[in-house]
């Protein structure tokens, strides 16, 4: 038995059995505290003890009860919950249950032990009450907190001792902490968070020593961000990233922008519309090749995409920006985490397609979780456990604290399938060189379920690496350029694409970089076949790396028409490649 007293008051009680039984032996703790004698019955008043506790008792369920409001994972059986009320909650999941998925009531002040989930009252602060933002870093089991005041605090579960990081004057809109490298040659690491306050004011950067107690060494502010205040207003954090070098910051905002920043402050650029003007939920750091930084980001059009990005060595003005891979996963529209996994370096995407939440692992085409949930309006954390595939997933469902943990994927897949119908294209690529010296050949299929899929024979075994869904018709013909890096696709409609192949690291990244313009708005023609030659470049700077090609097309009008692609589309053009016309209709004699 262990008593909490406060000035000699009794604040709580627990007690904690162990039972020894035929079997297995397990624990049991219970946590008790003093039954709120509401305002409306007064200690003085004489009523008779029968109507004194139904009175009681009708005045506690009428009042106000409490509810959660954020969570945040600190191991893979243990979460950080918010309440409305302020409390700072410490949910464990109990080994040895048969059910997967079960639920919880509403956290209040006479039950915190239930049969699946042990409740811990960790600490109260009135600066989380109706307002609160949680995040956390498991590898260190470190989490932060803020409130409506501004304040930070900062918990260790170590010590299970919340303390204050900092003192705000402004509420903040955005917090997240992130466990970065130090360098590129390293294991070395840091802890780094940033928030940023509402009202239009820039984010700020901090290194934190995950030690007791908790000490912000550094505290940078980048320079060149106190900009126009309308600015700043509209730009609404919603994902972030730091290089694991610490020299680029990356913000995804709620309209679809991206901000790069040198760490040193001495420059920012903005990049608009990247996710369609649809909300950024993630970005991820993949790699840095040496001169440029490669990242991913995802957000709420369903499709996630890969981008390349660098600062001049000599201008700090100069910026490139590319994106080199877009996909659009079979689940969505609101993907909202990405992870690359630290075992099979799978990339792991999770978010909402109606009412479930599900997690697809894009590597392997194919799903590892899918809950039933409610949808996305919700306050939830996931969990992916790397080390054995499954996951961790903790949401309110109609005023109820819900988990669901799964050991491993939902299925293992015997053997992976390709396209739903009949393959009506196939092409096999050049050999295509990467990574120092390293060679593939990709073989691309096009059917009339409208996708087209690149493959990888090794061994016999066909692996699918990429499926191509910008097709709104059946696929009639594939075509690569002599290098491999461009693949043409035709099919009804008119439909005639350009995709841009890279192989990154062990990524293949495609991009559709450009359509054929429609012959005829009267009607649409089907594309009946078409032939692509390698030409010089009209760009004298690009003639060697970089050729044109000339491809002719034959419609179901019969007319053969010939069409110049740019791969590099002239100065002060909005498109990094187009067609154009070369040669006006041939028609042929039958």
């Amino acid at each position: 038995y262990e008593f909490s007293f406060s000035n000699s008051v009794l604040q709580k009680w627990q007690i904690k059995y162990t039972v020894k039984g035929p079997q297995k032996d397990y624990v049991s703790t219970s946590t008790y505290r003093p039954y709120p004698i509401p305002r409306q019955i007064r200690s003085s008043e004489a009523l008779p003890d029968a109507q004194k506790n139904n009175d009681r008792d009708k005045n506690f369920r009428s009042s106000k009860q409490d509810a959660f409001k954020t969570y945040a994972w600190i191991s893979e059986t243990e979460f950080l919950a918010t309440t409305e009320q302020g409390k700072i909650m410490l949910g464990t999941i109990l080994a040895g249950t048969d059910d997967p998925q079960f639920n919880t009531s509403v956290p209040n002040v006479t039950k915190h032990t239930l049969r699946h989930i042990a409740w811990d009252v960790l600490d109260h602060q009135q600066d989380l009450e109706s307002s609160s933002m949680i995040t956390s870093c498991i590898a260190l089991q470190v989490a932060f907190f803020t409130g409506k005041s501004g304040k930070t605090y900062a918990y260790s579960h170590k010590s299970r001792r919340l303390s204050t990081l900092k003192v705000g004057t402004r509420k903040q809109g955005y917090l997240k902490a992130s466990l970065v490298k130090t360098s590129l040659t390293d294991s070395a690491c840091t802890l780094t968070l940033l928030t940023r306050s509402l009202g239009g004011h820039a984010p700020e950067i901090y290194d934190i020593l995950p030690e007791e107690p908790f000490r912000a060494n550094t505290s940078s502010i980048p320079s060149g961000l106190e900009q126009e205040n309308k600015v700043e207003q509209e730009f609404v954090t919603t994902s972030w990233c730091i290089s694991d070098h610490l020299q680029t910051l990356v913000e995804g905002s709620r309209n679809g922008e991206l901000r790069f920043h040198k760490r040193d402050g001495q420059a920012r650029h903005t990049v608009s519309s990247v996710h369609s003007g649809n909300a950024v939920t993630v970005i991820l750091w993949l790699f840095y090749d040496g001169c440029r930084n490669y990242f991913i980001t995802a957000g709420r059009d369903g499709k996630y995409a890969i981008h390349r990005q660098h600062f001049g060595s000599s201008d700090a003005l100069s910026f490139g920006f590319k994106t080199v891979h877009t996909a659009s996963p079979p689940f969505g529209p609101n993907i909202e985490g990405a992870h690359i996994s630290s075992i099979t370096k799978d990339l792991i995407l999770w978010g909402f397609s109606s009412t479930r939440f599900v997690v697809w692992n894009e590597t392997q085409k194919s799903e590892v979780v899918s809950v039933e949930c409610g949808g996305a309006h919700r306050n939830w954390d996931y969990l992916h456990n790397d080390s054995t595939g499954g996951g961790s997933f903790v949401w309110t469902k109609a005023s109820t604290c819900n988990t669901y943990q799964q050991a491993r994927s939902s299925h293992k897949v015997l053997q992976t399938g390709g396209h739903g119908r009949e393959i009506k294209a196939m092409a096999i690529s050049p050999s295509i060189v990467y990574d120092r010296g390293r060679k593939i050949r990709l073989i691309a299929t096009g059917a009339e379920d409208t996708a087209v899929r690149l493959f990888k024979n090794k061994d016999g075994v066909f692996n699918c690496l990429n499926v191509m869904t910008e097709h709104k018709t059946g696929i009639q013909r594939l075509h690569w350029s002599p290098n491999g890096r461009w693949l043409f696709s035709a099919g009804g409609c008119e439909e005639f694409f350009a995709w841009r192949v890279r192989m990154l690291d062990s990524i293949v990244a495609v991009v559709c970089e450009a359509a054929c313009p429609q012959v005829t708005s009267e009607k649409y023609l089907r594309i009946m076949d078409f032939d692509v030659t390698e030409i010089s470049s009209t760009n004298d700077e690009m003639k060697r790396s970089k050729p044109d090609y000339m491809i002719h097309i034959a419609y179901s009008d019969f007319s053969i028409r010939r069409w110049r692609f740019h791969v590099k589309a002239p100065k002060g053009s909005a498109d990094n490649a187009r067609f154009t016309t070369s040669l006006p209709p041939t028609q042929p004699n039958s």
